[in-house]
């Protein structure tokens, strides 16, 4: 009897974990996904658009956003493409940090003239090919300005999902960025990306360089 109950209990626990292990549909992949980037822009705007906080405190309250909400890692790798993958460990790792650093202090400073704009998330896609999900949304503003169309490229990551990129009318903010560093990549490999970004991290930080918002047709 008691080899009946043990077997019986094992069976049980492993019908449990079969029912755990069961892959999420695609439906519920991209319900979860439209969530995600609804509880991202609830927190976006409620901690750090409408904060009356300092400078400081705003910039460590988006890297905290970026850090939880972002595949950083992943972004920084696609937009060095080769040449990032054939440096070294050390170069790339600084490399993610000072990419990190620029899109906290760009971020920091939109938020910084936040004027009230709300994103109205809709619908989101099945994962595609790559397992990454995009969910359709508006930057509305409530002046009446033209709403600007933003698609969120999310990834699943165990029971939550990462941001990879972000795309304002049309236009993918990480192939842009791919775009822009392949010269300098070329001419000066990594390091000289690092060393450029670094110089316009300090120029965004002191306001020399500008940071132009997000408006509808641009997206930068």
């Amino acid at each position: 009897m008691k080899k009946l109950l043990l077997n019986a209990s094992m069976a049980f626990a492993l019908a449990a974990s079969c029912l755990v292990d069961l892959p999420a549909s695609a439906s519920e992949v991209a319900n979860g996904a439209k969530s995600f980037v609804a509880q991202l822009s609830d927190r976006a705007v409620n901690q750090i658009g409408k904060a009356q906080v300092s400078e400081e405190e705003r910039a460590n309250r988006v890297r905290a956003l970026m850090q939880d909400s972002f595949d950083i890692p992943r972004i920084a790798s696609f937009v060095t493409g080769r040449v990032g993958a054939n440096a070294d460990a050390a170069a790339r790792k600084e490399f993610e940090q000072v990419f990190l650093d620029y899109q906290v202090y760009t971020w920091t400073k939109r938020f910084k003239d936040y004027g009230g704009q709300t994103l109205v998330v809709g619908n989101a896609m099945p994962p595609d090919e790559s397992g990454d999900v995009s969910v359709d949304s508006r930057l509305v503003d409530p002046a009446g300005k033209p709403p600007v169309e933003v698609t969120w490229r999310v990834r699943p990551e165990g029971n939550s999902y990462r941001g990879v990129d972000i795309v304002v009318e049309g236009v993918s903010m990480r192939i842009t960025m791919q775009s822009d560093y392949r010269s300098i990549l070329q001419r000066q490999g990594l390091p000289g990306l690092t060393a450029a970004l670094k110089e316009r991290v300090d120029g965004i930080r002191t306001g020399k360089i500008e940071v132009p918002p997000l408006k509808a047709g641009s997206a930068k």
